[in-house]
């Protein structure tokens, strides 16, 4: 069996191995972390505070891409979603 080396594929099966309840409380810690409301964060995102709440309630339904800018904004690694 061949395995992906394609780090999107690799951070989409961690999310999904990671379960939605660890990995929701790590990114609603890490925006009030950044000291944003659900609203000032998805300004920033180019979302609607909705759709970055249905994100951090669902995580498994996020795309990779918005992961990966959640952590800029948050001023995270990525790894750290994964490590705690």
């Amino acid at each position: 069996m061949a395995v992906s080396r394609d780090p999107h594929s690799i951070l989409t099966r961690s999310i999904r191995l990671l379960g939605d309840d660890k990995l929701t409380m790590t990114l609603k810690a890490a925006r009030v972390n950044a000291g944003l409301t659900q609203k000032e964060a998805a300004e920033k995102l180019g979302i609607s505070y909705q759709t970055l709440s249905r994100y951090e309630n669902n995580p498994g339904q996020m795309p990779v891409k918005m992961v990966l800018d959640m952590c800029d904004l948050y001023h995270i690694n990525v790894d750290s979603l994964f490590l705690h």
